[in-house]
């Protein structure tokens, strides 16, 4: 059995990352074409 390791056009990518400087990280991962659907700003 073979498994198809690529990327299924039903996956999405979300990156969770700690960071020390949320508006910088926000805005690096939107210049890459990422979306923000939910942003948090206090915990």
């Amino acid at each position: 059995m073979m498994l198809d390791e690529g990327v299924q056009p039903n996956e999405t990518t979300v990156p969770m990352l700690p960071c020390v400087a949320p508006e910088e990280t926000l805005a690096f991962w939107r210049a890459l074409g990422f979306a923000v659907t939910y942003e948090q700003t206090k915990p």
